[in-house]
């Protein structure tokens, strides 16, 4: 399974995707440069 954000590719087994349904995966700069974060309304944030 493949998802696609603007210029963001994401692959994921499909046994695994069901896992990820309603979860989000963004990226936060700051000054030193940033992190990806991980938010899945069932297992909180990372």
């Amino acid at each position: 399974m493949t998802i696609v954000e603007g210029d963001a590719r994401v692959y994921l087994e499909q046994q695994v995707a069901k896992w990820f349904q309603g979860a989000e995966l963004g990226f936060e700069q700051d000054p030193w440069g940033g992190e990806f974060t991980f938010k899945h309304p069932n297992m909180g944030s990372c």
